[in-house]
Order: structure tokens, then sequence, then C-alpha cells
């Protein structure tokens, strides 16, 4: 990239690649001031329901008042909204739930994004880090799953204490794979000077993916049963996380 920048200039060069290559680099260069970052998100709910049924999608962007809906068009969106929470925003999960409606072969997909990112946890972390890692995401789930959803180290496993694990954490964050929200109890500027560092949530970047790895059946999505209640607390404030990750450059706060 650099020397198509100072040798020919003329060309347009996009690269494409996951923070796991960039952020945790352990080896070569980067030409810096040579590049301009853009960061790429999961799908949000409105660009999936502008490919789903963009006349509702045009609805809802014409709307002026905050007031209910009218039944036809609230089920009509409830409908849209259920199949989004089931594949979440990753591309290829998102359009096979557009393009053929099979929730089979989107579970298959979300699996094995999964599979994937276990395996660049033994590719670009170092090794003492791995197994902190793989614990720290295998415990997302019930740590959501707790009322107050403040992240605990002891759920990550026995015994475990902060200073064992925030490593893991922070390659998580840089990664982009959670978002880390620190609790702030005083509205005042700068906001990170107000931030307590000890107590934070984290969240996954991806709703498809938090409920696949929670394993949380499809069902309980499209008809909610009595068991499952605090975690679909959970499951929406992720929800609402991740769509706002996407309008807001500052770090979010609780």
């Amino acid at each position: 990239m650099k020397y198509f920048c100072e040798q020919a200039p003329e060309y347009a060069i996009a690269c494409a690649g996951s923070l796991l290559g960039v952020s945790m680099a352990r080896e070569g260069s980067f030409p810096v001031g040579k590049v301009n970052h853009l960061y790429l998100y999961p799908l949000t709910f409105s660009e999936f329901l502008q490919v789903a049924d963009a006349s509702m999608y045009d609805y809802l962007n014409d709307l002026i008042k905050v007031e209910p809906l009218p039944d036809a068009f609230l089920h009509r969106i409830q409908d849209r909204f259920k199949s989004y929470m089931i594949c979440g925003g990753m591309p290829a999960a998102a359009a096979e739930m557009l393009n053929t409606d099979d929730i089979s072969k989107v579970e298959m997909i979300l699996q094995d994004v999964l599979n994937d990112y276990r395996l660049d946890f033994s590719k670009h972390a170092e090794p003492t880090l791995i197994s902190r890692i793989t614990h720290v995401w295998d415990s997302i789930p019930s740590q959501l799953s707790k009322e107050n959803r403040k992240f605990i180290y002891q759920l990550v496993r026995p015994g475990a204490r902060a200073r064992e694990y925030e490593d893991a954490i922070f390659w998580f964050e840089q990664a982009g794979l959670i978002y880390l929200t620190r609790l702030n109890k005083e509205p005042k500027l700068p906001l990170s000077a107000y931030n307590d560092l000890s107590i934070f949530k984290v969240y996954i970047s991806d709703i498809g993916l938090l409920r696949n790895l929670a394993k949380l059946p499809v069902g309980s999505v499209i008809v909610p049963s009595s068991g499952y209640t605090e975690f679909k607390g959970a499951f929406a404030e992720n929800y609402i996380l991740q769509n706002l990750k996407t309008q807001f450059e500052v770090p979010l706060r609780y």
C-alpha cells in the first residue's frame, strides 16, 4: 500500500481484513499515514429490513411522531425483527435468511463463524493467553444472564482474578469481537474522566453469534417461553448496543 501511494497514486486500493490480524500483529510494519480506515460492522436491523421489506423500511423512515404502529404494520415488522434476531448481522447468515429463509443453513453458517473464531484465537493470540481467551468467550452468555449483567471474573472460572483475565478481555475488545461498556455515574465532561474502570459489561459484536454461542433455540425467539426471561433482556440489550455502536464514534457507557 505504501508503494502504491508513493509510486502509483492514480490507483485506489481497497484492502479488507480482520482486526485480529491488525491490532494483534506481532510482526511486520504498517504504512502509517498512507491508509484511510473504514470500519465495517454487522448489518443493523434497519439495513436488514431495507432488503427484506423495502416498502416497510420507507414507511418507518417517513414517521415523524413516536406513537403506536397500526397492528397490520406492527406484526409485519415483528416478523422481520424475529428473523433478524435469529440470523443477526453477519453478512452470510443474513443473506441466507433473506434469500432462502432456511434456518438450518443459517445455524450452520453462524456455527462455522464461531468455529473459525476459535481457530483465530490460537493463530493470533500468545500461547499463554489462548486458554484464558477461550474461557472468557465461553462465559459471556453466563455473564449476560445475571440480573445486573456486570462482568464477574468468578463466572469465567472458579477462583479467577482480574489480573489473570483482563488481558484476554482487552484482546477481544481490540479485535472487535466484544463491546465493553463501562459504568459511568457522573454525566460530566469529559465522560472518560468519570468512568468506573473496575465495573463494566461485556456484549458480543453480533446478536446472531450471541444466540448461537448461548445455544438459544430458534423457537425461543419466535415464541418466547416462560423460561426465557432474564436472558431475553440481555439479548435485547445486546441488540440495542450493536445498533447504537454503528451510530456513535465515542465509546458507549451505561
